[in-house]
């Protein structure tokens, strides 16, 4: 079957809804703090871990790590929990600063895709004193957080979950609006760095055309956008990006159209990345996830990751 055009393409992965990728943080300081991710489930079966990252932690506690209903009058934790004991403690430790903590469950609820649950972060009796984290990656209605000090009060602002479900096989699976990042960083480099080229490794599971691609990018020099074959020496799309044309400096997302469709075919690694053309520096955010399985809670999985190459070898 031939190549089927869809009017203006389809993202893949989809683009993140905020401008630029940061972290925002939410206190716990006195006993019964709870913060709250609310969400559907992304797949079928027995949840048996829930992960999260802290900020900062001055004083810690053993915490309780719930998955309850949600109210659909007021979209809050319910304080139910899913299923009899659907929830675990675990101890968070004075200093635990941006760490990804995981919790077994005593008892591992069983969900339906779509299912919609709150994950919820209790303070211990002890009162600790943290932050946690919640991503500023996405302006959406749904999914979102809560933060409960003396009653629910539903975060905006671009406060969404940042959390992770560990299957009872486990599976990571993505939760849409859901994201399982431990770690936020932005290189920095230019074309007399090693490495000099940084960007994206991916497959697609099907043949498909690539007319564009969208990048948290600062450039503050001119610079390539290379679309490189599976081989990973020959260009199939080369992109000029150069310094005037955008609206705002910083590391922001870009969509950069590409100069012409590329063919892609099924099961075949390619890379797409940014190639410094200056000894200026230009710098690119990108994001880390606790393990290799856990990207399999992102967009793309395992199948989409970081890449860099310096002359001619590839990581």
């Amino acid at each position: 079957m031939a190549f089927q055009s869809v009017s203006g393409g389809l993202l893949i992965p989809m683009r993140m809804t905020s401008s630029s990728l940061s972290f925002v943080n939410v206190t716990l300081d006195a006993a019964a703090e709870k913060l709250a991710f609310i969400l559907r489930v992304g797949k079928a079966g027995t949840i048996d871990k829930v992960g999260f990252l802290t900020a900062n932690v001055a004083t810690g506690d053993t915490m309780d790590i719930r998955l309850e209903t949600v109210d659909l009058t007021n979209g809050e934790p319910t304080g139910t929990l899913l299923d009899t004991n659907s929830n675990g403690a675990l101890v968070i430790g004075d200093g635990d600063d941006s760490t990804w903590l995981t919790t077994t469950l005593t008892t591992g609820p069983t969900v339906t895709e779509g299912q919609l649950i709150a994950v919820v972060i209790v303070n211990g009796s002890g009162g600790g004193n943290m932050s946690l984290r919640t991503a500023a990656f996405d302006r959406a209605n749904f999914p979102y957080s809560s933060h409960f000090t003396t009653a629910w009060a539903i975060l905006t602002n671009s406060r969404g979950p940042l959390c992770a479900l560990e299957y009872s096989d486990g599976s990571y699976e993505h939760a849409l609006g859901v994201w399982p990042v431990s770690a936020l960083a932005a290189a920095t480099f230019n074309n007399t760095d090693d490495p000099d080229h940084i960007g994206l490794k991916f497959k697609l599971p099907f043949p498909a055309k690539i007319g564009g691609v969208w990048i948290v990018v600062d450039p503050d020099a001119n610079l390539e956008i290379v679309l490189y074959d599976s081989d990973g020496t020959t260009e199939l799309s080369t992109v000029d990006l150069d310094v005037g044309p955008r609206n705002v400096n910083g590391r922001v997302a870009q969509l950069v159209a590409l100069s012409s469709s590329v063919e892609l075919s099924k099961d075949t690694f390619y890379r797409i990345v940014v190639r410094p053309t200056t000894a200026t520096d230009v710098a690119i955010d990108y994001f880390d996830v606790n393990a290799v399985a856990i990207m399999d809670a992102m967009p793309g999985g395992q199948d989409f990751h970081y890449t860099t190459k310096k002359d001619a070898g590839w990581t």
